[in-house]
């Protein structure tokens, strides 16, 4: 049925929505200073952590270059996005401790937000570098963004089974014990979530079972396009396969690489690889140890064999769309509807193609599908504290999505879908 909608138009009559979501804007930013950066002749990495004193400082990006022999520069590089309209100086006092404390020349926070004067007077004070970036330069990067937007070949969302009315039932019948506390738990407000699934049509080469032959396989590889969790099945709903962890921002480009020499030789020596890859033992490890945590490699002493994909470990899209009779819409969700969020994706599409192609895959197409569920907020008074608790149910099937949960644990994330919920006594308002 799914691919009956695919091939109903061409995919340029796909109505594509000029959002993006504040996650793939920061990707957007740092990938564009990480290559400004790199022209200038620093070597970047992602996501360095930096510790002292026990205590672990998270980087977006870290730029070093050698001035002189011997004499090495650092700049920590942090993308800032406040709640607030406006950055103020409790946003930089976060960060002064960080700059007296840990060796980085220079700090410096990117933010899309005005500056109070207070703030920039504070940061230029302690050495703290603040870059707000112009909503021209802005326009101009995700315009370029959605060049690579090209490489999908179109976007669609599967419409939800069930009601809020439903799960708001289903929710006080299956929770029975929590409403009977004291104080009362009750539930305040609730969301329609679309969450982003990137899928791609594949075929494989691999060992057959018997020797000398070769198993051609055809399947499909389903993540989630914010995180880039692998999305499988679990009690009959939708889930990650949370062992795995994320195939895209797990890997780094330093593993793809080194996957797809292993991919190449079938199998190499470690130290071989090490040298091709032209990174310390350390670092060859710490590559090792997260591709073989994915399947993807096995180690054997000081060998290194390539495993590939599993197509089989990925859900199957079409089959969920078929058994439930389910209605797809070409185009992306009607997030303008009040208690509708379609969150935004944040996965980079060309790292993600280039892993499939590291792992021999050859890759037919891409194209993105909105998958519903519901959050339900339950609110909870405790010592004059209010608590809250969310379940998440698969809004096809009808069953509790537990297991999803990891995509929504960022709190901004939260946060957006919390601001964007229908308190449940204006459920009238949303209209599926």
């Amino acid at each position: 049925m799914l691919q009956e909608v695919m091939e109903e138009e061409s995919p340029a009559t796909v109505n594509i929505k000029n959002e993006i979501s504040v996650n793939s804007l920061k990707d957007v930013l740092l990938s564009w200073i990480e290559e400004e950066l790199k022209k200038k002749g620093y070597t970047v990495v992602r996501d360095y952590v930096v510790e002292s004193s026990g205590v672990k400082h998270r980087f977006d990006l870290l730029a070093e270059q050698e001035a002189i022999p011997g004499l090495k520069i650092s700049i920590g590089v942090i993308f800032v996005n406040s709640n607030q309209r406006i950055i103020d100086v409790d946003v930089v006092e976060r960060y002064i401790a960080w700059r007296e404390t840990l060796p980085i020349d220079s700090i410096v926070l990117v933010t899309t937000k005005n500056v109070s004067p207070e703030a920039r007077e504070l940061a230029s004070r302690y050495g703290i570098d603040l870059i707000v970036i112009s909503e021209d330069t802005i326009s101009k990067l995700v315009m370029e963004r959605k060049g690579l937007a090209k490489m999908l070949e179109g976007y669609y969302y599967i419409k939800p089974r069930i009601d809020a009315d439903y799960v708001i039932k289903y929710v006080e019948a299956s929770h029975k014990s929590i409403f009977f506390k004291k104080p009362k738990v009750k539930i305040s407000n609730i969301a329609l979530v679309y969450i982003p699934l990137v899928v791609g049509n594949i075929e494989m080469s691999r060992a057959g079972v018997v020797a000398e032959e070769i198993e051609i396989v055809k399947g499909k590889v389903v993540v989630d396009g914010i995180h880039g969790y692998v999305v499988t099945r679990h009690n009959n709903a939708l889930a990650i396969y949370e062992d795995i962890g994320s195939l895209v921002e797990d890997i780094s480009d330093k593993a793809i690489e080194a996957l797809d020499i292993v991919s190449n030789e079938i199998t190499i020596n470690i130290s071989s690889l090490g040298s091709k890859l032209d990174i310390s033992d350390e670092d060859l490890k710490q590559i090792l140890d997260t591709l073989s945590s994915k399947t993807l490699v096995d180690v054997y002493g000081d060998i290194v064999e390539f495993k590939g994909l599993d197509p089989h470990i990925f859900t199957d899209i079409d089959s969920i769309v078929t058994e439930y009779r389910c209605e797809v819409v070409k185009g992306t969700p009607p997030a303008e509807i009040p208690g509708i969020v379609k969150l935004g994706i944040n996965i980079s599409i060309p790292k993600f193609e280039k892993l499939l192609r590291s792992l021999r895959c050859e890759l037919h197409n891409l194209y993105v599908i909105y998958y519903p569920f519901y959050i339900v907020f339950l609110s909870e008074v405790k010592n004059g504290e209010e608590h809250e608790k969310l379940i998440i149910i698969d809004a096809i099937t009808g069953e509790e999505a537990g297991d999803i949960s990891k995509v929504f644990l960022d709190i901004d994330t939260i946060e957006y879908i919390r601001r964007h919920s229908l308190d449940i006594q204006r459920l009238n308002q949303m209209k599926i």
